[in-house]
């Protein structure tokens, strides 16, 4: 009977110990990197794959462009996320005010703005953002068309979503679709002070970027994504 336990206990450790092994071929996966930014008085838990080589640079408070971006111009890939409070509109682009409950009115004009100049939409992969998953949606430009998207790019995935007393529009733009899609990998956006009140006040300013921007940085407040 000792000797049916010391087996039993025995195979107990040896379950363990291989168990606790890392499975053959296959490599740890690495986290996803993460990034704080405050935009509109948000505070911002940001994390997908372009961050880790990239950083978010968001304009001031009270700018009428409420955006935080990071951006290639070697490869002409960005990231980026618009803010736009109840009773805003989305400030260089030709969209509807913000209202509660009038999301998708927004986002069937945003659809409208992309598909009229060429551009076909697909379903992209689901983003979560504040503790929803938001399916997204991708414009892609074929390759001999003369129209383009934003900053003369081929791919733009969109993901609209309401919290906050706000619209969020976040982009990932690019010339390649699988690259975008994988700049924008392990897309995740989280803040506990969703309730801070919005920056715009009369309107805003297009003033220049929060100083943390490094020197020779484009001024968000006119790149082509927002004119």
């Amino acid at each position: 009977m000792k000797q049916l336990i010391l087996h039993i206990v025995l195979l107990g450790l040896l379950l363990f110990v291989v168990e606790g092994l890392p499975t053959p071929g296959v490599a740890a996966t690495a986290p996803v990197p993460r990034q704080t930014v405050i935009l509109d008085g948000v505070t911002l838990n940001v994390s997908f794959s372009f961050l880790a080589t990239h950083t978010l640079h968001a304009a001031d408070p009270g700018n009428s462009h409420q955006v935080a971006a990071t951006f290639n111009s070697k490869n002409n890939e960005s990231v980026s996320i618009l803010a736009v409070p109840y009773g805003a509109s989305p400030a260089g682009e030709h969209l509807p005010p913000a209202k509660a409950g009038d999301m998708a009115n927004l986002m069937g004009a945003s659809s409208h703005i992309w598909t009229s100049s060429g551009a076909t939409a697909t379903p992209t992969v689901p983003a979560r953002l504040f503790g929803q998953d938001v399916f997204g949606t991708q414009y892609t430009w074929p390759p001999a068309s003369t129209a383009r998207g934003p900053n003369g790019v081929s791919t733009v995935l969109e993901w609209i979503t309401d919290a906050g007393n706000r619209f969020w529009i976040v982009r990932a733009e690019g010339n390649i679709a699988a690259i975008v899609a994988g700049d924008v990998a392990g897309l995740t956006m989280a803040s506990t002070t969703l309730s801070a009140p919005t920056t715009l006040g009369g309107g805003g300013s297009t003033g220049a970027l929060h100083s943390s921007v490094i020197a020779g940085a484009q001024d968000l407040s006119v790149v082509a994504w927002s004119s």
